[in-house]
């Protein structure tokens, strides 16, 4: 727009220019003309490097024509800060509410500071152009004090709960500035007083009735529906603390009486809640501290009666499992000690005497034989405690007896053959021949000339009266 204008307003200004230059122009070289014909006539002798040379200035409608390029200058200037700064600010006006007239005057106005510039009245064009701004500024300040003073009085009614005034005056503002960021924040705002001054007269019930949790209730209700209510946090803090302090205690006091009822689950869960509100205090580790004491009472009961029970059913690898597992909690304990070290005694003598058994061919052995008897001694004093024990006792007795018991052992032969005992010398020629022998194994040899020599693995067991082997060499070389 302004571009356009200063061109169509240059081009005008242009000619009336070049008008003005050509008369004047014209009216010099007539004076010109005058004054060389008077000098030809009085003083032919005076040539022209003799004039005196005399600086010509060019005089325009309105002065100088250095000071026209001044105002022309200014007048562009004017004009852009008048349509890049002031007309922006009036269109967001409500003409409705400024005196009758003023807006069309001020188009008027610089309508006319435009004809004119076009004319080359650049003085007249700054001065109208000038005029309209100074009319315009008035207008905007006065709008400004209309909005300041409504504004001012809907925050004051605001913060005295007066809906209806705080809304007339805001309404008022909007009007004024309706785009203003912070008439519409408190626009909203005062769209809340009903509903916010219903919850503050609830909160002086509840403050009367000492309702701490009501009263945080309410504030925040009210922090949700006017968030910008800043002055209510403290308040909140403060009764916040106040009802967790309430809330922290109870747990803390139910905790312990449920630790005096016995009831350990219950106790656990209030001392979660308790925490949760408060995760550090004396309160706390004292709650803590009288749960895991009890805890530990529990955990001992129940290893003694389960360990007690595994004794009585001579469960002793379950007692050791028992034992072992409590005593990493109950580290001196007597009683699980005496029952570990019994269990493992038990598990080892019952795993020796076993070998013994499962293993009694060895028993030939004198070595092992002297071995077992040690066993049997070393268990005779766990054997009354434990059945079990008492009979592996008794069947490795009966082992060691067998064993130094001798089995009639016949040797059944043809007369021809000659019979020898590895160990224990020759038997000789026999047709049937008893030996008393201990149970063991023994390797019986047959030979006679000319025949193939026979080798009888002999088994004598415990246990049994007697038993027979055939050795006889019947198969020629």
């Amino acid at each position: 727009m302004l571009r356009e204008d200063l061109a169509r307003a240059n081009k005008e200004a242009y000619r009336a220019r070049r008008k003005n230059l050509i008369i004047i122009f014209g009216l010099g070289l007539l004076v010109l003309v005058f004054i060389s014909g008077v000098s030809l006539t009085t003083s032919p002798s005076i040539s022209k490097q003799d004039l005196p040379v005399q600086a010509v200035t060019l005089s325009g409608a309105d002065g100088p024509v250095g000071s026209d390029n001044n105002y022309r200058d200014n007048f562009i200037e004017l004009l852009q800060i008048y349509e890049e700064v002031t007309e922006p600010r009036l269109i967001g006006l409500n003409w409705q509410l400024i005196e009758y007239g003023l807006k069309e005057k001020l188009l008027e106005l610089k309508k006319s500071a435009l004809k004119q510039f076009s004319s080359a009245n650049y003085v007249e064009a700054v001065n109208t152009l000038r005029k309209a701004r100074s009319k315009a500024e008035n207008i905007l300040q006065e709008q400004d004090n209309l909005f300041d003073v409504s504004l001012k009085k809907a925050k004051e009614f605001f913060a005295e709960f007066s809906y209806s005034k705080s809304k007339l005056h805001i309404n008022q503002a909007l009007a004024l500035k309706p785009d203003d960021a912070l008439a519409k924040m408190l626009h909203e705002r005062i769209e809340t007083l009903p509903l916010v001054t219903e919850l503050f007269e609830e909160m002086k019930v509840a403050l009367v009735e000492n309702n701490t949790a009501k009263e945080i209730e309410l504030i925040r209700k009210i922090l949700k529906v006017d968030p910008k209510r800043l002055e209510l946090l403290p308040q909140l803090k403060r009764l916040e603390k106040s009802e967790n302090d309430l809330i922290f205690s109870a747990y803390i006091e139910k905790g312990i009486r449920h630790i005096k009822k016995g009831e350990l689950n219950k106790a656990r869960s209030r001392y979660k809640a308790a925490k949760e509100v408060r995760s550090v205090s004396e309160e706390l580790n004292l709650l803590e501290g009288l749960i895991n004491k009890y805890e530990k009472r529990v955990s001992l009961t129940s290893a003694l009666k389960k360990s007690l029970a595994a004794l009585n059913n001579e469960n002793w690898a379950g007692l050791v499992l028992i034992t072992d597992q409590a005593l990493k909690e109950h580290l001196k304990n007597d009683v699980l000690l005496s029952r570990n070290a019994l269990a493992k005694d038990m598990l080892h003598q019952i795993a020796v005497l076993s070998n013994f058994i499962r293993k009694h061919e060895r028993l030939s052995s004198n070595k092992v034989y002297l071995q077992a008897e040690q066993a049997i001694k070393a268990s005779i004093t766990y054997s009354e405690r434990s059945e079990l024990l008492l009979k592996k006792v008794m069947r490795l007795s009966e082992l060691l007896l067998a064993y130094k018991t001798k089995v009639s052992v016949t040797i059944v032969s043809d007369n021809r053959t000659s019979i020898s005992i590895k160990g224990l010398g020759k038997v000789g020629y026999s047709k049937y021949k008893v030996l008393q022998l201990y149970p063991n194994s023994y390797t019986i040899e047959g030979k006679r000339r000319g025949f193939r020599s026979v080798i009888v693995e002999a088994k004598v067991p415990a246990g049994i009266k007697s038993i027979t082997f055939d050795v006889i060499c019947d198969e020629r070389i």
